[in-house]
C-alpha cells in the first residue's frame, strides 16, 4: 500500500477501546513530537508501552512498529508469559526440533507482558515513546469499561498514574450509563463539561455539586479538574427533549434530580480540557 499511496501518518487501536473523549487533533501531535520516530500512546492502563492506541507519524516508524520480524528478535520477544505453560511448551519445541537458547526465554512472568515486550522491541529499534493523557478504556463483557485504571493517584505500581480526574470521570459517566440501559448512541455522546455563567459576574461562576444531597449551587470556577464535583457530563435521552445530567461526587457518577432546563439561559456548557500542554507536562515527569 506504501508504494501505491503517500501515507501522512499511520494509527492503531484496539477495536475494544472506548474513548470517552475524543483522541487528541493531528495538530496535538505534530506541535509536541520531538522528532519523526516519536510515538504517541495513552497514559490510561498499563505502564510501559500500552499496546492498545499508538499513533505513528510516518512509513519507516510504523514499520519498524508493527514488524514481526523484528519483535522476534533477541531483545524483543522472549518465551513466557501471562498463562503460559512451560512444560507444555518445552515438549511441543522438542517435537519440533527447536532448540532455544536460556535467554530466549522470560526471566519472569511479567517479562513477556506484552507491554513490556513491545517497549523493548521499540528501544531496540530506537522508537521513542511518548504518553499523553487520554479518557479511554478498555470494554469487556458485559459491556462495561474499566474504569478503576483511570482513576487519579492510582497506586499500583505496573498502572499509570493518572493524575487528571477528567478521564475517570468520563468512564464512571458511561458506566452509569451503561447500567441505565441507555443506547450505544448515548455512551458515545457521553462527554465531561463545566456549567459556567455567561455573563456578568456569572463568567466567573460555576454551577458546582454538592455531596450532601447532590443539587447544584454556584461557586466561583477553579481549574477543571479541581474540584473533582465541577465535573459535569450531558446524555442525550431517547424519549425526551430534555438531558440527563451527571456528576461526579465520592468516587462515583451521580444523577443529578435538578431540572437543569432553567439553567440554559444564563449558564453554558464548556468542555474540561484534557489536551493540554499543562496535562502533558504533568505525564512526561511521570515517565
Amino acid at each position: 500500500l506504501h508504494d501505491l499511496f503517500d501515507f501522512d501518518f499511520f494509527t492503531f487501536g484496539r477495536p475494544d477501546l472506548l474513548w470517552l473523549i475524543p483522541v487528541p487533533t493531528l495538530e496535538f501531535f505534530k506541535d509536541f513530537s520531538e522528532d519523526e520516530s516519536t510515538v504517541w500512546m495513552h497514559d490510561a492502563y498499563f505502564s510501559f508501552a500500552p499496546d492498545t492506541f499508538a499513533f505513528i507519524q510516518n512509513f519507516e516508524a510504523a514499520n519498524k512498529y508493527f514488524s514481526l520480524p523484528l519483535l522476534v528478535q533477541k531483545g524483543g520477544a522472549c518465551i513466557g508469559g501471562p498463562n503460559f505453560d512451560r512444560n507444555l511448551t518445552i515438549s511441543r519445541l522438542k517435537i519440533a526440533n527447536i532448540v532455544t537458547d536460556d535467554d530466549d526465554w522470560c526471566s519472569n512472568e511479567s517479562e513477556g507482558w506484552s507491554e513490556h515486550t513491545l517497549l523493548r522491541k521499540m528501544k531496540k529499534v530506537s522508537l521513542t515513546d511518548r504518553y499523553f493523557p487520554a479518557a479511554a478504556a478498555l470494554v469487556r463483557e458485559p459491556a462495561n469499561p474499566l474504569c478503576e485504571p483511570l482513576r487519579p493517584y492510582y497506586t499500583v505500581d505496573w498502572i499509570k498514574h493518572n493524575r487528571n480526574n477528567i478521564a475517570h470521570f468520563a468512564c464512571l459517566a458511561a458506566d452509569k450509563v451503561i447500567s441505565l440501559g441507555k443506547s450505544n448512541e448515548e455512551v458515545l455522546e457521553t462527554r465531561p463539561f463545566i456549567l459556567r455563567g455567561k455573563e456578568f459576574a456569572k463568567s466567573s461562576t460555576c454551577l458546582t455539586l454538592s455531596s450532601a444531597n447532590y443539587t447544584l449551587h454556584e461557586a466561583p470556577c477553579k481549574n477543571v479538574t479541581v474540584p473533582q464535583e465541577q465535573l459535569f457530563v450531558s446524555v442525550s435521552a431517547s424519549q425526551s427533549s430534555k438531558s440527563l445530567l451527571y456528576g461526579y461526587s465520592e468516587n462515583q457518577a451521580v444523577v443529578l434530580k435538578d431540572d437543569i432546563e432553567k439553567f440554559y439561559d444564563d449558564w453554558t456548557a464548556v468542555p474540561a480540557e484534557l489536551y493540554s500542554k499543562h496535562t502533558l507536562d504533568i505525564v512526561e515527569i511521570q515517565q
